[in-house]
């Protein structure tokens, strides 16, 4: 995530990351981490509270320093493009992962529609 200037590391000695230059991270990357931490952290599961996305370690709220409201935008954003339908139950807002494959695939997207 360094490479894309998406976060930076400020401080070695005690792992400290700050938002990077750039502001608004793109979708696809996005995507590629919620599938990665899937696929790692919770491969039998099919759904995720939001919550655990803002608040988890290696989630994209930790990775990205993300916020709520940022979240949300995000996964709406996504629950267009098909790759996540966001689920409400009273107060328990899950997203639900439609897609299958690798979560590499979606780097490949994001590198291919760049290089063009």
């Amino acid at each position: 995530m360094g490479g894309l200037e998406l976060i930076r590391l400020t401080d070695r000695k005690t792992q400290l990351y700050q938002r990077g230059l750039t502001q608004t991270i793109p979708p696809l990357i996005i995507a590629y981490a919620l599938y990665n931490q899937r696929e790692r952290l919770y491969p039998e599961s099919t759904t995720i509270s939001i919550q655990e996305l803002m608040s988890a370690g290696g989630n994209i709220g930790k990775i990205f320093l993300m916020g709520r409201r940022q979240i949300d935008g995000a996964l709406a954003y996504l629950q267009t493009e098909g790759q996540i339908r966001v689920l409400t139950f009273a107060d328990l807002n899950h997203i639900e992962f439609l897609r299958r494959g690798s979560p590499l695939d979606l780097l490949v997207q994001f590198y291919e529609g760049h290089s063009r």
